[in-house]
């Protein structure tokens, strides 16, 4: 019990943000995150070490969570404090400070976020789990047991329908 402990302080907190990226509820997301370890806990024998460990609970983290949000046709809502200004690579570069500019960083991040939420999963997926979660292609890979020219790909889709959806956006607001 004192291992199955030290693994769940390790990978509660990773565990817990894949969840919440993918339904946006703090409480849906900490329930999830529970199932998760349950499932961890009565599964551990199964672990073959053909994977990291980190590799093997947050595959099972993204099965559940996404299982999740298939049987109950989970539709995600946007973020709504969401602030990743470089979400698409460098959206700002001046690091200027101000209000003004922090409140417009904050609300493109939330436009970019509602687009990221429109996107077939498979391409949200890797997307959320490059962008938002600092995994690397390997790594995305090996979570959603996938060859890493595959993560490559879908992330090239996911970043030109965001281009192409976020483009009448920034036409508006030229």
């Amino acid at each position: 019990m004192k291992a199955f402990a030290l693994l769940y302080e390790q990978h509660h907190e990773k565990v817990l943000n894949i969840c919440w990226r993918f339904v946006n509820d703090r409480h849906i997301a900490e329930d999830l995150c529970q199932e998760i370890f349950i499932k961890v806990f009565r599964n551990l024998d199964q672990f073959r070490f053909q994977s990291s460990f980190t590799t093997w609970i947050h595959r099972i983290s993204m099965n559940h969570t996404l299982n999740y949000c298939r049987k109950y046709k989970y539709q995600q809502q946007p973020i709504e404090k969401t602030f990743d200004p470089n979400l698409l690579d460098n959206l700002h570069a001046d690091g200027s400070n101000s209000p003004d500019i922090m409140l417009e960083q904050e609300e493109q991040s939330k436009i970019i976020w509602q687009a990221v939420c429109t996107l077939p999963e498979a391409q949200k997926t890797v997307l959320i789990l490059q962008k938002y979660e600092g995994y690397s292609i390997k790594e995305i890979a090996d979570i959603l047991n996938c060859t890493s020219a595959s993560v490559e790909s879908r992330l090239h889709r996911a970043k030109i329908k965001l281009s192409k959806k976020l483009s009448s956006f920034y036409k508006k607001n030229a």
